[in-house]
């Protein structure tokens, strides 16, 4: 066997010159997904993003195989720079997204309804007018004014009458005596040991207890001995209700408070002749507790008057102006019985007991009159 032996300087020599022939080893592969950049971009054909590395493996860094794929360039990250073996990540920026145009119907404001009344200011008086009722108010709170109705309020004046109590002009009835108060209200209660009795009835001569109207039809009041009264109104169909607060301003309990309305009715208001199917009677009637009608006499089938409250313990009477004392037993402890009937010129009437009422209490009543 033949050996060859080299001599050390040999060997160094031959060493040295492998290191220059045999090509260059590249750098550890990176790994899937991670990223290499570029000095330029690099050429890419078909322009998909997608590139099989030739020269340019040794000149990206870190270096790569021959034949590696890497995909690139990504958006978002400095240079040219490529993902290894894996698509660039997606752009995770929020998607801005618009919403639809809405586009709004027209908004279509409906009309105002038409007020069920109007309230006409004429002085320290009111008028509430309806489709077809006209209430007259006086300064004190009661129905029937003292003065003539302003321009464009209805009134039977085609009998002379220029004032107004309650009024239809479809029929051209006047239910009121004209020219003088004959619907009010009387309050009594005990207070410091004594009775008191207020009216507010002008045509008795009575005029107890003053208020007066707010801008509207509010009416503010008091008795002498400081039961506080605050009287609004409403129409309900043809009747005018009244809504009515007291309130005892004093230090001192009012025992046995009683409230009481009246009103005297009249057939033969639109005329002056006194006959008998056309005088001062009315038909009265009382069908319930809380109820009393007067029928108007002459006036043509169908027309009523009517008085009457919801409030408990109302009780409806008809008797004459010589009892307005609402602790007589004729108006409220002894009445009519349900069912009573007579064809008289008399008053019509509700009293209310409303029990007592401390320092600072109030306590509520409503009232209707009006034409059925």
């Amino acid at each position: 066997m033949l050996k060859i032996a080299f001599p050390a300087r040999l060997s160094a020599a031959l060493l040295i010159l492998c290191t220059y022939i045999m090509p260059a080893v590249a750098d550890a592969q990176p790994t899937t997904g991670s990223i290499v950049t570029s000095p330029i971009l690099i050429p890419d054909s078909n322009k998909d993003g997608i590139l099989k590395l030739d020269g340019w493996a040794l000149k990206v860094s870190p270096k790569l195989p021959r034949k590696t794929t890497i995909y690139g360039p990504c958006p978002g990250l400095p240079d040219f720079s490529y993902r290894v073996r894996q698509a660039c990540a997606e752009d995770t920026a929020p998607v801005v997204v618009t919403p639809p145009v809405v586009v709004q119907p027209p908004v279509v404001v409906a009309p105002a309804p038409n007020p069920i009344f109007k309230v006409v200011r004429m002085g320290t008086e009111r008028y509430v007018v309806g489709k077809d009722i006209v209430f007259g108010l006086n300064d004190f709170g009661g129905i029937g004014t003292l003065y003539n109705a302003p321009p464009g309020v209805s009134t039977a004046k085609s009998y002379g009458f220029l004032r107004a109590g309650i009024y239809r002009p479809s029929s051209n009835i006047e239910a009121n005596l004209n020219g003088r108060s004959i619907e009010g209200f009387n309050i009594g209660y005990s207070i410091g040991g004594s009775r008191v009795l207020y009216s507010n009835q002008l045509l008795t001569g009575y005029y107890q207890m003053p208020g007066k109207f707010d801008d509207g039809a509010r009416w503010t009041g008091a008795t002498p001995t400081g039961l506080a009264i605050v009287q609004d109104v409403e129409l309900v169909d043809s009747h005018l209700r009244f809504n009515v607060t007291l309130t005892n301003t004093t230090s001192k309990t009012m025992t046995g408070l009683r409230y009481m309305r009246t009103a005297d009715f009249d057939t033969n208001s639109l005329d002056n002749r006194y006959t008998a199917a056309n005088s001062f009677s009315t038909d009265n009637a009382i069908p319930s507790r809380g109820i009393v009608l007067a029928g108007l006499r002459g006036m043509g089938a169908g027309t009523t008057a009517l008085l009457s409250s919801p409030t408990a313990g109302a009780v409806a009477t008809f008797y004459g102006f010589v009892n307005l004392d609402p602790f007589a037993a004729a108006a409220y402890d002894a009445p009519q019985p349900v069912g009573s009937a007579k064809t008289s010129d008399v008053t019509s009437n509700v009293t209310i007991a409303l029990g007592d009422l401390p320092p600072g209490a109030t306590a509520t009543v409503q009232i209707d009159i009006g034409l059925r």
